[in-house]
Protein backbone atom coordinates (compact mmCIF):
# COMPACT_ATOMS: atom_id res chain seq x y z
CA UNK A 1 0.00 0.00 0.00
CA UNK A 2 1.27 3.30 -1.03
CA UNK A 3 1.74 6.04 1.22
CA UNK A 4 -1.32 8.45 0.15
CA UNK A 5 -3.79 4.74 0.62
CA UNK A 6 -2.98 4.53 4.26
CA UNK A 7 -2.94 7.91 5.11
CA UNK A 8 -6.60 8.32 3.30
CA UNK A 9 -7.16 4.58 5.08
CA UNK A 10 -6.13 5.85 8.81
CA UNK A 11 -7.84 9.77 8.11
CA UNK A 12 -11.16 7.94 7.02
CA UNK A 13 -11.00 5.89 9.89
CA UNK A 14 -9.84 8.28 12.44
CA UNK A 15 -12.88 10.61 11.03
CA UNK A 16 -15.70 8.09 11.65
CA UNK A 17 -14.15 7.35 15.17
CA UNK A 18 -12.56 9.91 16.49
CA UNK A 19 -14.17 13.24 15.13
CA UNK A 20 -13.36 15.61 17.44
CA UNK A 21 -9.66 15.30 17.71
CA UNK A 22 -7.52 17.97 17.56
CA UNK A 23 -3.65 17.95 16.26
CA UNK A 24 -2.77 18.82 19.97
CA UNK A 25 -4.86 15.79 21.19
CA UNK A 26 -2.55 13.88 19.20
CA UNK A 27 0.17 14.79 20.32
CA UNK A 28 -0.17 14.18 23.76
CA UNK A 29 -1.58 10.72 22.65
CA UNK A 30 1.64 10.23 20.57
CA UNK A 31 4.19 10.96 24.15
CA UNK A 32 1.70 8.42 26.12
CA UNK A 33 2.43 6.28 23.04
CA UNK A 34 5.94 6.66 22.83
CA UNK A 35 6.26 5.71 26.96
CA UNK A 36 4.58 2.66 25.69
CA UNK A 37 7.14 1.88 23.26
CA UNK A 38 10.17 2.41 25.27
CA UNK A 39 8.83 0.28 28.10
CA UNK A 40 8.44 -2.54 24.86
CA UNK A 41 10.14 -1.55 22.17
CA UNK A 42 10.03 -5.00 20.55
CA UNK A 43 6.46 -4.71 20.38
CA UNK A 44 5.34 -4.00 16.80
CA UNK A 45 1.41 -3.54 18.01
CA UNK A 46 2.78 -0.19 19.95
CA UNK A 47 5.44 1.10 16.84
CA UNK A 48 2.18 0.86 14.88
CA UNK A 49 0.01 2.76 17.55
CA UNK A 50 2.71 5.45 17.04
CA UNK A 51 2.94 5.35 13.34
CA UNK A 52 -1.02 5.55 12.86
CA UNK A 53 -0.82 8.76 15.28
CA UNK A 54 1.60 10.86 13.72
CA UNK A 55 0.13 9.38 10.02
CA UNK A 56 -3.45 10.88 11.26
CA UNK A 57 -1.57 14.22 13.22
CA UNK A 58 -0.21 14.65 8.95
CA UNK A 59 -4.05 14.37 8.12
CA UNK A 60 -5.45 16.76 10.66
CA UNK A 61 -2.80 19.53 9.94
CA UNK A 62 -3.44 19.00 6.13
CA UNK A 63 0.41 17.98 5.26
CA UNK A 64 1.14 15.53 2.41
CA UNK A 65 2.96 12.88 4.66
CA UNK A 66 5.02 11.78 1.64
CA UNK A 67 5.88 15.09 0.52
CA UNK A 68 7.02 16.17 3.91
CA UNK A 69 9.17 12.82 3.84
CA UNK A 70 10.80 12.59 0.37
Amino acid sequence: MDVYKMQAMIAGWADEVYPKRTPTALLAKMLEEIGELILNPGDPMEAADLAILVTDYFHLIHFDMEACMV
